[in-house]
């Protein structure tokens, strides 16, 4: 008989997140990472877990528990440092016109668009399944 661990049931692990981004041999994103990461930050956020540890509650009105530990976390998501496009992979200026980036609490990086990439939204999961038979 399974042990009660105070998890709802189909909700990830902790250990199932991977924050470290993948990213392709030409520079853009491994949408199959994003996609598998987005899902398990979603499945966090829906059962009302903090979308740093997925193991506390979320602090009332905010997307983390409210602890030091994951406040203070230095962690990858939200932030890239990268230049390229998560999109095409080319390099540009982060101040060019009609360039960008979108996320939040459920996407795992903010991801960053050129101004030639600009409008396009990550693929759907079935596009995006062939990027992972390159990692697995």
């Amino acid at each position: 008989m399974p042990v009660a661990t105070g998890r709802p049931a189909g909700v990830p692990p902790p250990e199932a997140l991977d924050p470290q981004p993948r990213y392709m041999p030409d520079g853009s994103l491994d949408w199959h990472w994003y996609l598998r990461q987005k899902g398990i930050l979603e499945a966090w956020w829906d059962a009302g877990l903090c979308v740093y540890c997925g193991e506390r509650p979320m602090k009332e009105g905010w997307a983390v528990c409210g602890t030091r530990e994951c406040e203070s976390a230095p962690r990858p998501k939200w932030t890239d440092d990268r230049d390229e496009c998560h999109f095409c992979g080319k390099k540009y200026g982060k101040s060019s016109v009609g360039s960008g980036s979108f996320g939040g609490p459920t996407t795992p990086v903010n991801v960053q668009y050129c101004s030639k990439c600009s409008g396009r939204r990550p693929p759907s999961e079935d596009e995006a399944v062939g990027q992972g038979r390159l990692f697995e």
